[in-house]
């Protein structure tokens, strides 16, 4: 009964992404073909046999499938191949309707762009309901920690520590991470418009800000909220020392002690090798245990504007794309580890994990794969988007379309191509 609820647990939230994601990227290529005036004569969500189709007063027949990996748009007369009878490609062409091909490009580029701007929504709308941190700092809370005889208070606006001014969240960072955490700290504040010295935590200690989807943390129980005490009966008083000890461990079992809910709990966790981006395109691989360290505080936050928050969601998209894009030359000559290519099943435990850790998790999920989708589909691979819109940017440069057996033969190859790394994908999926 537990597995059946795990897999339920692990399916349900698998098809509500991939309806999102393939359902936005799928309408982006029918709302630019209708833009365009193009026909649409199918939109289809899934592949396979229809489990549910209707035909619109436009003659687009809207189709629900069994095998939710994917979908398509079919367009008449978009793709012009001289295949073989009863070929893989299904051109459905009419003659005397042919297609100009600036239109064919902005009905193909409409799919990844949509994808993108779900992305951009969805990083913005989290932003929106997390809010922009304040500043000039004020403390919103202090967390429970093991010592908590502070004289700092909520809505204390933070102005220096230790005669150090404190301007901005990254000022606050840097002075925890260049402290002893067994200093005594006097923080600089202004409190009902006069300022006073109040003693107050080390900002920075071990404690959990967020979980990475099915890592070792959330294996082993870790939570939001939980200071690491001790590892294998070592102190830890900073992120530090926590770093230094997972890094230490090479992939070994360690033995943490962990402060939640006013006592200390044990945990055994095994850090794992993983290929960590360092900036410039460059990867190094570390042991990680699969968590973000926050403050001892939290800040006060403020909505922000409509504006903001899409200029703020798109920074994020361009984040996802370009760490994606660094990415796939290192993959290709195997400088990063080839499991971090995840197939469907891979996604589907991913997408349990995130609906585990919350709406805000499995919504920045959805923001984050769809961006991903964007950026595999344009790669100039034939029968993906970005291989269509290679060749109908060599018409527009040319003047004339590239050879039509070319064309053909490059498809089958392409098709080759993405029947592979599927199924390396799904090895993937089943062995890393």
């Amino acid at each position: 009964m537990e597995a059946l609820v795990s897999l339920i647990l692990t399916i349900v939230p698998f098809m509500v992404v991939i309806a999102v994601v393939v359902t936005f990227h799928e309408f982006g290529h029918y709302f630019a073909a209708r833009l365009c005036n193009l026909p649409v004569s199918v939109f289809s969500i899934g592949f396979g046999q229809p489990l549910w189709k209707k035909t619109d007063r436009n003659g687009t027949e809207w189709r629900l499938s069994p095998i939710l990996i994917g979908g398509y748009v079919k367009i008449p007369n978009l793709l012009t191949l001289p295949g073989p009878k009863n070929s893989f490609v299904d051109n459905e062409n009419v003659a005397g309707a042919e297609i100009p091909v600036r239109k064919k490009f902005v009905a193909v580029a409409g799919g990844p762009l949509a994808s993108f701007i779900l992305a951009i929504i969805v990083f913005a709308l989290v932003i929106t309901f997390q809010g922009f941190v304040k500043e000039p700092l004020v403390v919103k809370s202090i967390h429970n920690l093991p010592v908590s005889d502070f004289e700092l208070q909520p809505d204390d606006e933070i102005l220096a520590i230790n005669g150090e001014p404190i301007n901005t969240l990254y000022d606050l960072y840097i002075f925890g991470n260049q402290s002893d955490p067994t200093d005594t700290f006097y923080y600089k504040v202004r409190r009902f418009e006069e300022v006073r010295e109040v003693t107050g935590p080390y900002p920075t200690p071990p404690i959990i800000d967020n979980i990475n989807l099915a890592s070792p943390a959330e294996a082993a129980g870790l939570r939001i909220g939980d200071i690491v005490l001790r590892v294998d009966g070592r102190e830890v008083g900073s992120g530090s020392d926590l770093a230094k000890e997972v890094t230490d461990s090479k992939g070994r079992l360690m033995d943490m002690v962990i402060f939640r809910d006013n006592q200390e709990i044990n945990i055994s966790l095994a850090g794992e090798f993983q290929d960590l981006p360092i900036g410039n395109g460059e990867f190094e691989k570390r042991v990680l245990i699969g968590v973000g360290l926050g403050l001892a505080l939290e800040p006060d936050t403020y909505t922000p504007g409509p504006l903001d928050a899409l200029w703020y969601g798109s920074l994020r998209t361009l984040s996802v794309v370009i760490s994606t894009l660094q990415a796939i030359p290192k993959l290709i000559t195997s400088e990063i580890s080839s499991c971090n290519i995840q197939g469907p099943i891979g996604i589907a435990k991913f997408s349990g994990a995130a609906a585990n850790q919350g709406p805000i998790v499995f919504i920045l999920f959805i923001g984050v794969l769809s961006a991903a989708i964007g950026i595999a589909n344009l790669l100039p691979i034939p029968v993906l988007d970005g291989g269509h819109l290679v060749f109908y940017f060599y018409e527009m440069i040319s003047g004339k379309e590239a050879n039509g057996k070319f064309k053909y033969y490059t498809y089958v190859i392409g098709l080759g191509l993405i029947v592979c790394l599927f199924a390396f994908t799904i090895y993937n999926d089943l062995t890393c």
